[in-house]
């Protein structure tokens, strides 16, 4: 397996990665490991709040999560509350003794009784209440719009933290696993030089070569990114000529077996292969002469490059993240769902307000076929009605009241003003 490597753009792609080979028992390098990701601030708030569902008379526990949950509470509040001290709930304490304004009541009201639910929830569920109903995306979307931090990098993290929570059972099983991991990566670079799979970032992989070389996530957005792109329309090529030539280093580093891996859907969205990889395929499979574009393109999809055993370069496209390459068929999915997600496709019905898993808040625009167009403020996003509806990734979305914003009520109508 030495002579055997998987390349990424993005360091973020390793921790997925890591997480499912070491399920499988595949011993692996990690040429540039970070392990920023396990102290990451989104990782340790979302410990936090599951830390909450177990006790909720630690003042000093919740105040860490509560501003960025739904409601809000004063500097002076949160003083208050740690005068008061523990021994009784923080809610109990926050509802009966601080001074609160009307509309502070009914979120910690549902707060209280969200967290309630929570206790001894699985923690892939627990993860997709923290996100919705108790607040938590909404609250980093604001962060992103104040601080300038890149909102796909932190939905990224916390998509992240639920497929290493997919299949565990206990919320404690779940932070051993994180603590597993941290260990795992830390402890990979002894396995440098020996029998193991070397995990890259493209840039880290200049000068090496392997026998067998799997470049993963080539998608439209990843490489190029949608950064790449923006700055090559406005004129600036400097970034999407790096992207290029991070391709071609990938590219490069096989000896004699490539493996250009991408998918077609991502958090229910349909998503689109780089062009990088419609190029290779054009290369590999050019279109007869005075064949037109669509023979092109029908040429390019039905490439030998997808056949099992060649010893050339090939294209294989996975239906699913983390699904074997080779399987063209969707992976049964086995992970629970919120119990906020919507499950059926009358559900699905134009106006309606939603969060999705991913995205955040938006409204259904049409159903149509197999798709349900959502608009996601100035966007909007076709999603796969099946994936949706299989792995919960669309949910009901709530006020701060926590109550359901149905299509006629005045939440939904507000939604709508600052959405269009």
């Amino acid at each position: 397996m030495r002579e055997i490597a998987v390349l990424y753009r993005n360091n973020a792609s390793s921790i997925s990665l890591m997480n499912e080979f070491d399920r499988a028992g595949i011993p692996f390098y990690m040429k540039d490991a970070d392990n920023r990701f396990f102290s990451h601030w989104v990782v340790e708030d979302i410990l936090n709040f599951l830390r909450m569902t177990f006790t909720d008379k630690r003042p000093e526990l919740f105040i860490k999560v509560c501003r960025k949950m739904n409601g809000y509470l004063t500097g002076r509040q949160v003083e208050r509350l740690l005068e008061l001290g523990g021994g009784q709930s923080v809610f109990d304490t926050l509802l009966t003794r601080v001074p609160l304004k009307d509309y502070q009541i009914k979120p910690l009201e549902s707060a209280r009784e969200t967290f309630g639910r929570m206790a001894g929830m699985p923690p892939l569920a627990a993860i997709r209440l923290i996100r919705s109903r108790l607040g938590y995306e909404k609250a980093i979307e604001k962060m992103c719009e104040r601080l300038g931090f890149r909102k796909e990098y932190l939905i990224g993290i916390l998509n992240t933290l639920e497929e290493i929570a997919d299949t565990l059972e206990t919320m404690e099983a779940f932070a051993a696993r994180l603590k597993h991991l941290e260990t795992a990566l830390r402890t990979s670079k002894f396995n440098k030089n020996t029998n193991a799979v070397t995990f890259s970032t493209l840039h880290s992989a200049k000068g090496l070569e392997f026998e067998q070389v799997y470049m993963i996530d080539l998608i439209d957005g990843i490489l190029p990114s949608a950064d790449d792109r923006k700055k090559d329309a406005e004129g600036e090529r400097g970034q999407m000529e790096e992207a290029v030539r991070l391709f071609y280093v990938g590219m490069t580093r096989a000896k004699s077996r490539l493996e250009l891996l991408l998918y077609k859907e991502r958090d229910g969205e349909l998503v689109k292969e780089s062009d990088f990889v419609t190029h290779v395929r054009h290369l590999q499979r050019p279109a007869k002469p005075g064949a037109g574009t669509g023979q092109a393109a029908r040429a390019a999809d039905s490439s030998g490059l997808r056949r099992e055993g060649e010893p050339r370069a090939g294209t294989r496209q996975s239906e699913h993240r983390g699904g074997p390459a080779a399987v063209r068929q969707r992976p049964e999915f086995r992970g629970t769902v919120s119990p906020e997600a919507l499950r059926t496709r009358e559900e699905l019905t134009a106006g309606r307000a939603v969060r999705h898993t991913a995205f955040g808040a938006g409204q259904i625009v049409e159903v149509k076929g197999e798709q349900v167009r959502v608009r996601f403020g100035e966007t909007e996003k076709a999603l796969l009605i099946a994936a949706c509806l299989e792995r919960g990734l669309l949910e009901r979305l709530t006020g701060e009241d926590g109550q359901p914003l149905d299509e006629g009520g005045d939440g939904a109508r507000r939604m709508r003003l600052t959405s269009s």
